[in-house]
């Protein structure tokens, strides 16, 4: 039988094709196709379903296969070969990958860095990563959702026995919130109808800091001057001291002399106690005297406490006392007490530094000077404050208002870093609402960035006229 020519073009194509096929799969590759290569192995305790002919790629980037594996002492040498161009170097690092989440396993190996010298060929890679091997974090993944699972029941659990007390806790919570949304729309409402009195006032502390910038300086120095004179005043009297010290007790000697003549009777003094109706008629000249007294006197007396709620919730309670003989100064005692205890940082000697608190009572006691104008009264304090020395400056333009501002603490250190820090500036503004009411609100610590806060309270002050009522058993002209 003869064949065409088509036909034995076709069949000598058929031939070659199958010989190409079966040679790529027994081959697995067409030998004259293969680059070059090199090799090299990796020491594995697990190699995670690596398998011969397996990917491997440098950097991300495929470079050659898996070509077999050996059993060494429990552990899995991995042999492969990769293209001769591919430089590894001696920190090169080997690990298994994964293709996707359910992929293909393949030999990952990232080459390292020149500076450690070039890996010769048929060396071992000795640094090895841990393998990602998917079973194990669905292991894990399956351990934490149990675990999870366990907290969400015990936390059903425990708000299920804590129900009542959770919403008496929430009802609380909204009371306070609804009573301070009152207390800052009554605020809003005084700041906005004392607006303009505000602007004034800030304007004419301008004005008053100017001028005290001028002028405190020179007070200072006088002060430092009467100081010194002072000093040198005790120096020179210590000898005169003790003699007047020695006179006194002459003197108390006497006086109990005269005091035991008086219990017998004797002396004119000793005759009007004893004597009824002379005594009588003394006293009613005492009680006129008194009167008169009460009348001529200027002084008064001011009683108050107030609380203040700061940043963090934390507040203080201060108990005061304010006496002014007159119109041109007074004097102010308060005693402190607060929630926050006086911070202070205590140094080592290698450096390192302590923080500590102390809870106790602080005390301020400050002198102050009252300055009338056309514009309102300004008030300059000085003296103790909260224990430490401070100042204020204050400005009452009405009855009603008044602007104060505080500068006190110097030379703290900070309790986190124990660095210095600036003294505490305060800034506030105090109105009377009705009768001895007042509210306040200000900032607090306006030098410090981190500790820096606004603060508000409200308390009550006492003048003589109410003390008077206190003493007569009256009730209080309260709001």
């Amino acid at each position: 039988m003869k064949f065409s020519t088509e036909a034995k073009v076709g069949l000598f194509v058929l031939i070659g094709a199958v010989s190409f096929a079966l040679t790529i799969l027994i081959f697995g590759e067409i030998p004259f196709f293969k680059p070059k290569t090199k090799k090299y192995s990796v020491l594995f305790t697990d190699v995670a379903g690596l398998s011969v002919g397996a990917d491997v790629r440098v950097a991300g980037i495929k470079t050659g296969r898996v070509t077999g594996f050996r059993i060494e002492e429990g552990k899995v040498r991995v042999f492969f070969e990769i293209r001769e161009d591919i430089p590894l170097y001696k920190n090169a690092t080997a690990s298994i990958g994964t293709l996707g989440f359910m992929g293909d396993k393949y030999l990952a190996i990232y080459p390292g860095t020149p500076d450690a010298g070039i890996l010769e060929e048929n060396a071992e890679i000795n640094r090895v990563t841990k393998i990602s091997d998917m079973d194990y974090l669905i292991r894990e993944l399956t351990i934490t959702s149990r675990n999870i699972s366990e907290l969400t029941k015990d936390l059903t659990e425990i708000i299920r026995e804590n129900k009542e007390n959770i919403n008496r806790i929430i009802e609380n919570l909204e009371s306070t919130l609804e009573t301070t949304k009152e207390l800052t729309e009554n605020i809003n409402r005084l700041i906005v109808l004392n607006e303009k009195h505000i602007n004034e006032t800030a304007e004419n502390i301008n004005v008053l800091t100017a001028s005290l910038k001028e002028s405190l300086p020179e007070l200072l120095e006088e002060m430092k001057e009467v100081s010194q004179e002072l000093e040198a005043i005790l120096k020179e009297n210590r000898t005169n001291i003790a003699e007047f010290t020695k006179d006194l007790k002459e003197i108390s000697d006497k006086i109990n002399k005269i005091v035991t003549k008086i219990e017998k009777g004797e002396g004119f003094l000793g005759k009007i106690i004893h004597d009824e109706k002379m005594y009588e008629n003394i006293q009613s000249g005492v009680s006129l005297f008194s009167e008169m007294g009460k009348t001529v006197t200027k002084t008064v007396f001011y009683i108050g406490m107030r609380g203040e709620v700061y940043k963090n919730w934390d507040g203080k309670g201060i108990f005061t006392v304010k006496v002014q003989p007159d119109d041109k100064k007074y004097y102010l005692v308060e005693i402190v007490g607060d929630s926050r205890g006086r911070v202070y940082v205590e140094e080592l000697s290698n450096n390192e530094f302590i923080v500590r608190k102390q809870f106790a009572p602080e005390i301020t006691l400050q002198y102050a000077r009252i300055f009338g104008t056309d514009l309102g009264k300004f008030v300059v304090r000085g003296g103790l404050k909260e224990s430490t020395g401070g100042f204020g400056f204050d400005y009452v333009p009405s009855g009603k208002i008044k602007l104060f501002s505080d500068v006190w603490d110097f030379g703290r250190r900070d309790p986190a870093t124990g660095g210095e820090m600036n003294p505490n500036l305060q800034i506030g503004i105090r109105a009377r609402v009705k009768g001895s009411l007042y509210l306040t609100v200000g900032g607090d610590e306006l030098l410090n960035d981190y500790f820096r806060g606004a603060f508000v309270g409200a308390g009550l002050m006492f003048t003589d006229d109410d003390l008077k009522y206190m003493l007569g058993g009256l009730s209080l002209p309260l709001p």
